[in-house]
């Protein structure tokens, strides 16, 4: 899967809504993520029901 696709993928989910706009492009997907926008991801994650088996 390349790197537009995952981040489609992402956004599709809900997983996150972008840096700038819920778009492939606003996404930033080659962008640092900073240590909030981490952490909100993966409270993202968790409240849509993602589980590790």
């Amino acid at each position: 899967m390349g790197s537009n696709e995952a981040g489609q993928y992402i956004l599709d989910k809900g997983y996150s809504h972008g840096k700038t706009s819920a778009t492939v492009a606003g996404y930033k997907g080659r962008d640092l993520l900073t240590r909030a926008e981490a952490i909100q991801f993966v409270r993202n994650v968790k409240e849509k029901g993602m589980t590790i088996k």
